[in-house]
């Protein structure tokens, strides 16, 4: 069962401009079962740099574990 309360969508596309979300968020209305037609769908706080972050944040905790063990 797949249940969200909100879709986050990152990298260049989040600021990619208002006309481009009211597309998005129109066809996916159209297109989600009903259940999922109310979910929140918004860009990511970090926008085009989610991703980096994700990826320095994880090899930051390699390396603490690495240093740990």
């Amino acid at each position: 069962m797949w249940d969200p309360h909100v879709v986050v969508v990152g990298g260049g596309v989040a600021g990619a401009g208002p006309r481009w979300w009211e597309v998005l968020r129109s066809t996916a209305r159209a297109e989600l079962v009903e259940v999922l037609a109310d979910v929140e769908i918004r860009p990511a706080a970090l926008g085009a740099r989610a991703a980096l972050v994700g990826a320095a944040h994880t090899a930051r905790q390699a390396l603490a574990t690495k240093e740990d063990g």
